[in-house]
């Protein structure tokens, strides 16, 4: 009777499991067919994105070989030697134009003698910068913009005095002329490098200085224009002996936006009304 009873039991449990695990069976097909019902409509949605990409290729396709014919319709018209000093820039720069703006090359900021301004101006003849190589032109409906009031311009951010690398202008450093400097604190230690204000080329060999940049390098501090910029060492390792144009456009405009908040400040002392004399005032 005790065999039965065991055995009973063994029976019970396992007729147990088999209606869990067909409850369980039951649960996974309705999983399975919700499954594949997603993987259906999914699928149809792949589809039909595929068939627009295809679309929008052939699209793009077309309007390339357009775009190809019509560059080499208008390159058949240009002289060869021009063609060849462009692809080079283009390829060295990023851009092998540039838009001549306010007696100023948009693409490297330096500014254009009077005669090459009014050369570029008049379009008798093609015109390179002497800076940057870039190709000018100019365009007459920017310059009414480029004239707008001063006073519209964005405040300036200022960098901050204890930020671990700092960059300034200066209008003379050595037999370079005018530079960037770049100082640098790190372990106790501090780097100077200088780049050609107008190329972004290294001048010289990277200095370093035991100290704070300030205690270090004061002399190349003195008179110079402290400038935003922050690049991290990697960055400017992968330089190599010449920093990015973006790089050096950033710093050419944060230079101006500098003067310019320099200029103002000289010219609201200037015309700030002189002390008058206690007596007069009471008079």
């Amino acid at each position: 009777m005790h065999e039965i009873q065991f055995a009973e039991k063994e029976i019970a449990a396992t007729e147990d499991k088999i209606l869990e695990l067909m409850v369980n069976a039951d649960a996974r097909d309705k999983q399975v067919k919700i499954a594949q019902a997603e993987l259906k409509a999914e699928a149809a949605e792949i589809e039909k994105e595929k068939v627009e990409a295809r679309e929008r290729t052939a699209e793009d396709e077309k309007q390339l070989s357009e775009w190809r014919a019509k560059r080499d319709q208008m390159r058949a018209g240009v002289n060869e030697d021009l063609l060849r000093h462009y692809e080079r820039v283009a390829k060295f720069r990023g851009s092998g134009i540039s838009e001549v703006l306010d007696h100023k090359c948009m693409g490297c900021q330096v500014m254009l003698r009077p005669q090459i301004y009014n050369d570029v101006r008049t379009g008798q003849q093609t015109v390179v910068c002497d800076s940057c190589q870039r190709v000018l032109y100019f365009n007459p409906a920017n310059e009414m913009q480029a004239l707008e009031p001063e006073h519209k311009r964005s405040r300036r951010h200022h960098p901050k005095i204890d930020a671990p690398q700092a960059w300034y202008y200066r209008q003379e450093f050595a037999d370079a002329g005018e530079v960037f400097l770049c100082f640098a604190n790190a372990a106790g230690q501090a780097t100077r490098r200088v780049f050609d204000m107008h190329t972004g080329r290294l001048v010289g060999d990277i200095l370093i200085r035991e100290g704070d940049f300030r205690h270090a390098f004061p002399e190349d501090i003195t008179g110079a224009i402290r400038l935003n910029g922050s690049w991290t060492e990697r960055e400017m390792e992968n330089w190599g002996i010449e920093m990015p144009m973006t790089a050096l456009d950033s710093l050419h405009i944060d230079l101006e936006a500098a003067q310019y908040e320099m200029k103002s400040r000289t010219s609201a002392k200037s015309e700030k009304p002189a002390a008058v004399p206690t007596e007069q005032a009471a008079s």
